[in-house]
């Protein structure tokens, strides 16, 4: 999951990203930690919903039509 984690991390968004808030005015360490601070941000639901597939041996299909319903579940999709 960590591995993961970094490789959508350290990536060409991430460093686009910061590049146009420095392109925007900000400070360089104030968007390097804008990202870094959302990164974290999204860790949290990631692993829980990491932890849920794992724990019950579900797909992320499976899981968001018990929650969702089938119809529901095709909203993360687009």
């Amino acid at each position: 999951m960590a591995s993961l984690w970094i490789g959508l991390v350290v990536g060409v968004p991430s460093y686009f990203l910061a590049v146009s808030l420095v392109d925007l005015g900000m400070a360089w360490w104030l968007g390097v930690a804008i990202v870094i601070a959302a990164n974290i941000i999204l860790l949290v639901p990631l692993v829980r919903r990491g932890h849920t597939g794992t724990k019950y041996v579900i797909s992320f299909l499976v899981w968001a039509r018990s929650s969702f319903g089938i119809r529901g579940a095709h909203i993360p999709m687009y």
